[in-house]
């Protein structure tokens, strides 16, 4: 039998001073979190004012006043220093917070109702695009700029791409480059992406010398960056350049630097 139902709900403004009142009292599994880069990029959004309102996720306290979500929330506000409106739901059971987040934060995928697949591909060109001074987090309107930047390329690569479930050859960072690739010479993106596919199936006889390196790069060394792989990749799959036989990314800036003005300029100054 279900428990009869007896909380309120309202629209509060949440300040600074506010929020950290109500961090008080917290449920007791709410302890021993720090989760500070989720808080942060909260914050963040907060402060340029691109933190959606009008999203009715709740600020919610059970019987003993005591917070059973919304503790990041609460957190950024306190370190934005805003006063934003909060839906606060009072008069929960204690017992309903192991139906809540229980501090798991929701991934950028799951807040864009995108696969994950996709926008670990996009976080990618987003950090490319801001080298060297991009974060490891990026908001929604990042990721739905660079979305836009690059839906028609993405539609085309996710159309026609091999899937692969080997991380180190088929990597966010590796596709990113190929995408790049694609969005540098269009007219050649059919026979790139068919190359990328020569590659992930490690069909080294149909695919030109450059992969065969880069393959042996990746599989070889655990230590790359996330920006080394999409400049190997946008070594490996520039169509003027697949008869090379040996990769030799020397200098990541300048590989980053080329990108960016070659395919990224417009998106830079969108994002950054």
């Amino acid at each position: 039998m279900s428990k009869k139902v007896k909380y309120t709900h309202q629209i509060e403004i949440i300040d600074p001073r506010k929020a950290r009142q109500l961090l008080s009292n917290v449920h007791p599994r709410q302890s021993g979190r720090d989760f500070k880069a989720l808080i942060e990029s909260y914050a963040e959004e907060m402060k340029t004012g691109t933190w959606d309102t009008s999203v009715a996720q709740t600020i919610s306290f059970d019987t003993n006043d005591a917070l059973v979500d919304g503790w990041h929330r609460l957190h950024a506000v306190e370190k934005a220093g805003v006063s934003l409106p909060f839906l606060v739901v009072r008069g929960v059971d204690p017992d309903s917070f192991s139906n809540y987040d229980a501090g798991k934060a929701r991934s950028m995928a799951f807040r864009r109702g995108v696969d994950k697949n996709r926008q670990a591909v996009v976080s990618a060109l987003i950090r490319t695009a801001l080298y060297p001074y991009g974060a490891s987090r990026h908001t929604v309107e990042q990721s739905d700029v660079t979305e836009n930047f690059a839906k028609e390329t993405l539609d085309y690569f996710f159309e026609h791409a091999t899937g692969s479930n080997r991380p180190r050859v088929a990597s966010a960072s590796i596709r990113a480059g190929v995408v790049l690739a694609m969005m540098a010479y269009p007219d050649r993106k059919a026979s790139i992406v068919y190359a990328y596919n020569d590659f992930i199936r490690a069909d080294f006889v149909k695919a030109p010398r450059s992969m065969s390196s880069l393959y042996r790069r990746v599989m070889e060394d655990n230590r790359l960056t996330n920006m080394m792989s999409v400049g190997l990749a946008w070594h490996a799959f520039n169509p003027y350049k697949f008869n090379n036989m040996k990769i030799m990314v020397r200098d990541l800036g300048e590989d980053m630097r080329d990108i960016q003005k070659k395919v990224l300029s417009d998106l830079v100054g969108a994002i950054s």
